[in-house]
């Protein structure tokens, strides 16, 4: 009686563990960056977990109202990266394609700009 009501749990319990390990949401690499222009205007590296073919950059606080510019920069092969985007705190999420096929695994940074100096922003960056 009691081997048989351990059986049911742990049946149960395997049960449980596959639908919740089935279900768990995948999620794309995202940083979250600091920049400030001139001086920081680089963010940490990060490893692209999807296959989809753009970036996404989002700014969440904002220390001026200002523009910055960013791309998604292929780490070891400059020459793959995506067009320019710009974020304000007006229009605080962008994304833009990379201009050749980029994979899972690969690693990239992201480069910013601004045309004014002292801008400070905080944000999340997507490969």
């Amino acid at each position: 009686m009691m081997k048989q009501r351990v059986k049911r749990m742990l049946c149960a319990l395997a049960v449980g563990a596959c639908v919740c390990g089935t279900t768990l949401p995948v999620f794309a690499g995202r940083i979250h960056f600091d920049i400030t222009v001139p001086g920081d205007t680089v963010s940490k590296r990060e490893t692209k977990n999807n296959s989809l073919q753009n970036f996404k950059v989002e700014g969440t606080e904002f220390h001026q109202n200002a523009v910055l510019s960013c791309e998604s920069i292929k780490i070891g092969d400059d020459s793959v990266r995506t067009g320019v985007v710009g974020i304000s705190p007006g229009d605080r999420v962008k994304t833009a394609k990379y201009n050749s096929t980029v994979k899972n695994g690969q690693v990239f940074y992201m480069a910013t700009s601004a045309q004014v100096s002292g801008l400070h922003v905080c944000g999340y960056y997507t490969p």
